[in-house]
C-alpha cells in the first residue's frame, strides 16, 4: 500500500510532468522529465524512510531508461517515444498543432512519471528495493510497461 507522503510526491511529479509537457516549444520537454523524476523518486524512498544517495538514484534512472531502450531495440516496440515524438512534430504546426502536441506530450509524460512513481513506491512498500540494483530493475519494468 502506497503511504500518504509518497502518493503526495507522485502527484506532485505527475503534474510537474504533464505541466512541462505541455510547452509550446518543441523538444523541451523530454530532457526535463529526468530531474523531476529525480526529485520525485528521491522524496518516495524519504517517504518511506528509506535513503539512496542522489547518484545512486541518477545511475538507476539512467540505467532504467538505457534497459528500456534496449528493450524496445530487441522489441521493435516504441510506445512512449513515439508519442513523444509525434508530439513534438505537432507542435512546430502553429496553433492547433501545438495545442495537440501539448496535450499529447503532457497527457504522455503525466501518464508515464505516475506508473513510474506508484510502481517504485509500491516495491518500497513491500520493500522488494533492497538497492540501486533493485531500483534500476523496476524503473526498467516501469517504463517498458509504460511504453506499450
Amino acid at each position: 500500500m502506497i503511504n500518504n507522503q509518497a502518493q503526495q510526491a507522485i502527484n506532485v511529479g505527475k503534474t510537474a510532468a504533464g505541466a512541462v509537457a505541455l510547452s509550446p516549444i518543441p523538444f523541451t520537454d523530454t530532457a526535463a522529465l529526468i530531474p523531476i523524476c529525480l526529485t520525485m523518486l528521491s522524496a518516495i524512498y524519504r517517504a518511506y524512510d528509506r535513503s539512496i544517495t542522489d547518484q545512486d538514484l541518477k545511475d538507476a534512472l539512467d540505467g532504467g531508461f538505457a534497459g528500456v531502450r534496449a528493450s524496445l531495440k530487441h522489441q521493435g516496440v516504441m510506445g512512449f517515444a513515439v508519442r513523444q515524438v509525434a508530439g513534438n512534430v505537432l507542435k512546430l504546426v502553429p496553433g492547433i498543432g501545438t495545442a495537440a502536441g501539448a496535450i499529447l506530450n503532457g497527457t504522455g509524460a503525466a501518464a508515464l512519471v505516475d506508473r513510474l512513481g506508484q510502481d517504485i513506491a509500491t516495491a518500497l512498500s513491500a520493500n522488494q528495493i533492497q538497492d540501486s540494483f533493485d531500483l534500476r530493475f523496476f524503473i526498467t519494468k516501469s517504463i517498458t510497461a509504460s511504453s506499450h
